[in-house]
């Protein structure tokens, strides 16, 4: 099981014009979240300090994916912040994950809440594949890691189709490639 204090420490809110798009993490030497977020201009808080991510820092970028052959993914340089979550490649069918999210919560107090929602692998496909949840995902939750044991092995890009509890992730494991060209 991941650590939670790790997950709290290095798993952050993206703003955006002052509202909540989503979130990312802090990895090893990287910020990675969804594609669809990477791709406008955005900040985090980390340690009480602003940092902010421009689209042209990004290393990597990929979204709206046509086939399971495409990616739907941002990775960006930390910025000198070094997490010791680790990158992993492990997915299989059946597999039982744990999903670092955040979570809408609506009416008089509108906020947004970190949550710790158990996810089983349902369907492999290509980069991605889909977890039916133990807690619905709501706007907001774009971007979440989730982990095999300690590592990360994907990234929540969406939601198809209705049931708002089959959650799609870009696997870690097919961006491994470009990280290790990219980066090392």
């Amino acid at each position: 099981m991941v650590d939670l204090s790790l997950c709290k420490d290095y798993v952050h809110h993206i703003y955006s014009k002052d509202d909540v798009d989503g979130c990312g993490i802090f990895v090893n030497k990287y910020f990675i979240t969804a594609g669809h977020i990477g791709k406008d201009d955005f900040w985090v808080l980390h340690g009480g300090m602003k940092i902010s991510f421009c689209r042209e820092d990004c290393t990597f970028i990929a979204c709206n994916p046509k086939n399971a052959d495409d990616y739907e993914i941002a990775i960006f340089p930390s910025k000198g912040i070094v997490s010791p979550l680790k990158l992993g490649n492990k997915i299989n069918f059946g597999d039982e994950l744990d999903c670092y999210s955040i979570k809408h919560v609506g009416g008089k107090d509108e906020r947004y809440i970190p949550i710790l929602c158990k996810g089983r692998v349902s369907e492999v496909k290509g980069n991605f594949f889909l977890c039916s949840m133990s807690e619905i995902l709501t706007e907001g939750s774009s971007g979440s890691p989730i982990f095999n044991g300690d590592e990360l092995v994907g990234i929540l890009v969406g939601c198809p189709g209705a049931v708002k509890k089959n959650i799609l992730f870009n696997s870690i494991s097919s961006i491994l490639p470009i990280i290790n060209h990219t980066f090392d």
